[in-house]
């Protein structure tokens, strides 16, 4: 992402897009700071972040069916559950063999593929890492934030899609980057905290729309 940016700085100065872009390299590698010194201060070395691959795509699946409340029996039907288990015992340890998987189910066994698809889309901004815990509280007090941050999106885009697409694709480029990754590993809402910042923008667009047409209502 912070590569990408170098191109939506038109109209800036080379030597300035570098500085930008070198800031806010800067500004990812002092978060991930802490980590590579506690790391390299247990293990005498530097610990990758994810070297997973493939396997957390599988294990993001099998996540799904781990122990819960009792609404996970609601949320999983069956033929998801057979899903997973077919995850479970496939070998799948490389991108090739779970591309050829899933391709498999698409054309086989599509329905329950596309709910599980669906399933984690939507968990990515609700669930929690003990799975389905006071899940439909959150989902609810979600469910404000993303219904206004979304309509103020559409309300901007309507607004500025002439002027000012580049923006939009820069400031939207994270939300759906955090919203993938949580999608391909473990569906929770934690991953998609630095994407609520953008959408939080966003709703308070439709808020102050709402408070303007309330207090012309009022006069």
């Amino acid at each position: 992402m912070p590569c990408c940016s170098y191109f939506f700085l038109k109209g800036e100065p080379k030597k300035r897009k570098i500085l930008l872009v070198a800031v806010l390299r800067l500004g990812n590698l002092v978060a991930l700071l802490p980590w590579g010194i506690i790391t390299f201060s247990e293990t005498g070395g530097f610990v990758p972040l994810s070297s997973q691959g493939p396997l957390s795509v599988v294990v993001g699946v099998i996540w799904l069916s781990g122990p819960g409340t009792k609404e996970v029996k609601e949320i999983l039907s069956d033929d998801v559950m057979d899903l997973i288990e077919r995850v479970k015992t496939e070998d799948l340890s490389s991108f090739f063999k779970l591309s050829r998987f899933f391709g498999q189910e698409l054309i086989n066994r599509p329905v329950p593929l596309l709910k599980l698809i669906g399933l984690k889309l939507v968990r990515s901004w609700y669930g929690t890492s003990t799975r389905w815990y006071e899940e439909r509280e959150i989902l609810a007090v979600q469910i404000l934030y993303l219904i206004a941050g979304f309509l103020g999106l559409i309300i901007y885009v309507i607004k500025t899609a002439k002027t000012k697409t580049r923006d939009m694709i820069f400031l939207l480029g994270p939300v759906f980057y955090f919203w993938m990754m949580a999608f391909f590993s473990v569906s929770i809402m934690r991953y998609m905290i630095p994407a609520m910042g953008l959408i939080i923008i966003f709703s308070a667009i439709t808020v102050s729309i709402l408070i303007d047409k309330i207090k012309f209502s009022l006069k």
